[in-house]
């Protein structure tokens, strides 16, 4: 995992609803099988989400705890977007895969009880390691 504070991009601003001089905390993280690269995700929270969840920006583990728990822990809902891309620049450097390589996104925008935008995260996956399977009760 590794995050660090930014301007959100133009994408993030529109999806989570900030202003051009918000503040994010954006985050990659690596997922391996033993030592083989299955999938990267991007998440981008902001700071004002993490003052209303109560993290300590200023602790290290406190911000690894909510990439991997916390954040889904308070998310009220969720809206999911799943589609086929093929590997850019950055997802093939991340995933080590050729570009152009057909990978499964997922892009999830959390949101809070109140229904603000908490987070934008992003999944890439590379099928071959993945079967999605939704269910619905």
């Amino acid at each position: 995992i590794q995050f660090n504070y930014s301007t959100p991009t133009d994408i993030a601003r529109d999806r989570l609803s900030l202003s051009k001089s918000e503040i994010v905390l954006a985050s990659y993280s690596i997922y391996r099988a033993e030592s083989v690269v299955v999938g990267y995700s991007f998440v981008q929270i902001p700071v004002k989400a993490l003052e209303m969840l109560g993290i300590d920006v200023s602790n290290d583990d406190s911000i690894y705890e909510l990439l991997g728990t916390t954040l889904y822990e308070r998310t009220n809902s969720q809206s999911l977007h799943i589609k086929l891309i093929y590997a850019n620049e950055m997802e093939a450097e991340f995933l080590l895969e050729p570009v152009g390589k057909p990978l499964i996104l997922i892009e999830s925008i959390l949101t809070g009880a109140d229904q603000s935008p908490i987070a934008r995260c992003k999944y890439y996956f590379i099928p071959e390691y993945y079967s999605i399977q939704y269910m619905m009760q």
